[in-house]
């Protein structure tokens, strides 16, 4: 066993305990519902602005755009890949821990250009089609970012080891204030100043190579280095399990009283019977389940905001499978909640679960219907096409749904 196979295993590790903390929270559905139709809409419209991009576009100044990836990718920490067993067993051993220090970092400067390379990549429709930037000043500004984010966390590490609150804020703000501003006049001088701009590069180049030094030959403060790992890898398992919705953050305010069709378990439907208090349990079902509401108007918005961006065949094709997918994740979102076991201590047969999932899907397909056809009817006409588009499909799914 050597250091770099020791952090090697817990860097293998940790991403197994992602990984099967990924396949608790994520099933086919997503990739069915969200990925797919996100992979091809967002194809097409990279395609297309790629070489043709909207006006909009054009509007955004270079420095604006480095504004927004700067901050896309801020997000993260330095990682050593301490554990707490290191301190009883290979903390007296120097060279054992000066080189898990330069695997971890090295790992973390793998990491990072891969995430850069992900944003650079993402907004190349801005700097081919828009700025015109040639290759020779994209790759410039790609390893001046990459040095940037770990320039930055290794003086974040730093500050955290040295100074205290609330000098250690004043002072980490301040700095990260200034490397906005020279990171903006980088995007916006670097068609003009290239020669410049390479100069600050090798410098900084050398700011990273004695922060990388520092930090390799720095063996204090091991306790601070624990809790930052454990703060990561545990703020990782945080993100997944909210993304999956299996955990929700904290919001921002609280309402003292509940929101309409939450409150008291009032009934949607005036009249009784069987079927329709089966159909409100299953629209309360998903209206209630943060998880299910997220899906449907990311379902809902996305491929709607796309119908007015995308040429027609696409339209067409995009509106088969989007109508499809969602129908299909809305009955069975349905068909989940009528198998629940508090249902079968009520009296209702099978004729009540068909009326039911019908009047439910209606229900429950009437703001996509709306919203999705109007924004495709106004896609092909105008403001002419949102109200003839969105009452037809009404008819249709009236009709589908009798």
């Amino acid at each position: 066993m050597t250091p770099k196979s020791l952090v090697a295993e817990r860097i293998k590790t940790e991403w197994h305990e992602k990984k099967q903390l990924w396949k608790l929270v994520y099933d086919w559905t997503v990739i069915l519902y969200i990925v797919l139709p996100g992979v091809i809409i967002g194809g097409f419209l990279y395609y297309d602005n790629l070489f043709d991009p909207v006006p909009w576009m054009r509007t955004i100044p270079p420095a604006i755009l480095g504004f927004f990836i700067f901050f896309a990718i801020v997000p993260g920490q330095l990682r050593y890949y301490y554990r707490e067993a290191d301190q009883l067993f290979l903390h007296q051993q120097t060279d054992w821990m000066r080189s898990i220090r330069r695997s971890g970092l090295n790992f973390s400067l793998f990491r990072d250009s891969l995430r850069i390379a992900l944003v650079f990549l993402i907004a190349l429709p801005f700097f081919i089609g828009v700025y015109g930037f040639n290759l020779v000043e994209l790759l410039l500004l790609y390893v001046l970012t990459v040095l940037l984010k770990q320039s930055l966390r290794m003086a974040e590490r730093r500050t955290l080891e040295v100074f205290r609150q609330p000098l250690r804020s004043i002072l980490w703000y301040g700095v990260l204030i200034i490397t906005i501003g020279g990171y903006m006049t980088l995007f916006h001088f670097i068609s003009s100043h290239t020669i410049m701009i390479s100069l600050v590069g090798l410098l900084l180049v050398i700011v990273y190579v004695v922060l990388r030094n520092e930090r390799i030959g720095r063996s204090s403060h091991f306790l601070l280095h624990i809790a930052k790992e454990n703060e990561a890898r545990y703020m990782a398992l945080d993100q997944v399990m909210r993304i999956g919705g299996q955990t929700d953050p904290k919001p921002l305010f609280e309402r003292k009283k509940p929101w309409v069709l939450f409150r008291r378990s009032q009934f949607i439907f005036r009249s009784e019977g069987a079927s329709k208090r089966l159909a409100e349990v299953s629209i309360k079902r998903l209206l209630r389940t943060p998880h299910q509401r997220r899906l449907y108007i990311g379902m809902t918005m996305l491929p709607a905001n796309a119908m007015l961006l995308l040429p027609g065949g696409p339209r067409i094709a995009i509106t088969i499978g989007v109508s499809l997918m969602v129908l299909f994740m809305v009955r069975g979102c349905i068909a989940h909640s009528l198998e629940h076991r508090y249902l079968y201590q009520f009296r209702w047969d099978e004729l009540d679960a068909f009326a039911s999932e019908k009047r439910s899907t209606f229900i429950l397909l009437i703001p996509f219907t709306v919203i999705f056809y109007g924004y495709l009817g106004a896609s092909f006409f105008g403001l002419v096409g949102i109200l003839p588009f969105s009452l037809g499909a009404l008819l249709v799914l009236f009709a589908f749904t009798r």
